[in-house]
């Protein structure tokens, strides 16, 4: 979890850095409401791409086109599907639509 989370969005920053100025586009790092609850390793690494995605664009001025995270509630990918997860509960006022999600980010 910590590999995927935190290793690419670490990766993804410094490829960045390495290729600036021939590369266009910005990084999205998304994180998720349970990067703020105490609820392990998932919570851990996701607590952990926010605070990244916030202080790195301070630290490093080539990383400027790294935007602040978003930290949805639910987010329709495959991250549900695969464990099998029910999700017929959740609210669907609680659910973003992962391609709107980046497209409507502010640039």
């Amino acid at each position: 979890m910590l590999d995927v989370s935190a290793g690419s969005a670490g990766a993804v920053a410094r490829e960045r850095a390495v290729h600036e100025g021939t590369r266009r586009g910005h990084i999205i790092n998304v994180s998720s409401v349970a990067g703020f609850l105490p609820m392990g390793t998932y919570s851990a690494a996701k607590a952990w791409v926010t605070v990244f995605t916030e202080v790195l664009p301070r630290s490093c001025p080539v990383l400027a086109s790294l935007r602040p995270r978003s930290a949805p509630v639910s987010l329709h990918t495959e991250f549900h599907q695969r464990p099998d997860v029910d999700v017929s509960r959740l609210p669907k006022a609680l659910w973003l639509d992962a391609e709107l999600t980046v497209r409507d980010w502010p640039h």
